[in-house]
């Protein structure tokens, strides 16, 4: 009967630490995943940059007019980008990049934890939209 009972508790105490865990730690899930985003929205604008850099070394400094001259999807010309990032918008004078995020946790990660050294980067929450704008 004791073994019972002791066995009954151990499982009552498994299953609070379980609970609490998950209502402690859930936040901690949650901005890991924001972070990692926005680390990745982040390696994806300084790529876009360095393709701008080498188009401009290779056409005689000549600005490239979108994200087709980048990745060489439009006339199989030279590919500056290993793949096509076709959520990222190249700004006219290809000064900057700018992409729309899903969450604002993304924007907020953005905002209050990436440094870019050289650049400017910002992430802007509008009506249910999140941009995020790269500028080099």
């Amino acid at each position: 009967m004791f073994s019972l009972i002791i066995s009954i508790i151990a499982i009552a105490l498994v299953i609070v630490l379980a609970g609490a865990s998950l209502y402690y730690g859930g936040d901690a899930f949650n901005k890991g995943t924001a972070k990692g985003e926005a680390a990745k929205y982040v390696n994806e604008a300084q790529q876009i940059q360095a393709a701008v850099t080498m188009y401009k070394v290779d056409n005689k400094s000549a600005i490239p007019t979108g994200m087709t001259d980048l990745d060489g999807s439009e006339d199989g010309s030279v590919q500056y980008l290993s793949a096509p990032l076709g959520h990222w918008t190249l700004q006219a004078d290809a000064a900057g990049v700018t992409a729309t995020v899903e969450s604002a946790d993304v924007c907020e990660v953005i905002e209050k934890d990436i440094k870019v050294s050289n650049s400017q980067i910002s992430c802007l929450s509008d009506a249910g939209t999140n941009t995020v704008t790269y500028t080099f």
